[in-house]
C-alpha cells in the first residue's frame, strides 16, 4: 500500500470493545465502512470475536499508563493517524 493509499484510508478506534455496546458498534462500522481499518481496544480480548476483514481486535489495558504508552508505540507502527475515537467504556 503506498502512502497516498494510506492515507485515504478511515481509521477508526474503539475503546471498549469487548463489551455488548462496543461489539454492536464495530459490526456497524464494519458493515457501513467497508473501507475504513477499525482498530476495536479492550482490557480482555475475547476469541468469540466476529471476524471481519477490515477490523482488528488489541489487547491494552488502559487504565495502565505503561500499557497505554506501549500500545500507542506498536499502533503508530502500522498507522499514521486516527479519524474517529469512540470510547463505550
Amino acid at each position: 500500500m503506498t502512502l497516498s493509499a494510506e492515507m485515504k484510508s478511515e481509521v477508526i478506534l474503539v475503546v471498549g470493545s469487548s463489551g455488548s455496546i462496543g461489539s454492536a458498534l464495530i459490526d456497524q462500522l464494519a458493515q457501513r465502512k467497508p473501507t475504513a481499518q477499525i482498530y476495536g481496544i479492550s482490557r480482555v480480548l475475547d476469541g468469540a470475536k466476529k471476524a471481519q476483514a477490515n477490523v482488528t481486535y488489541l489487547q491494552c489495558d488502559y487504565a495502565s499508563e505503561q500499557a497505554l504508552s506501549a500500545f500507542v508505540s506498536q499502533f503508530k507502527e502500522n498507522q499514521t493517524h486516527i479519524d474517529q475515537l469512540l470510547v463505550t467504556s
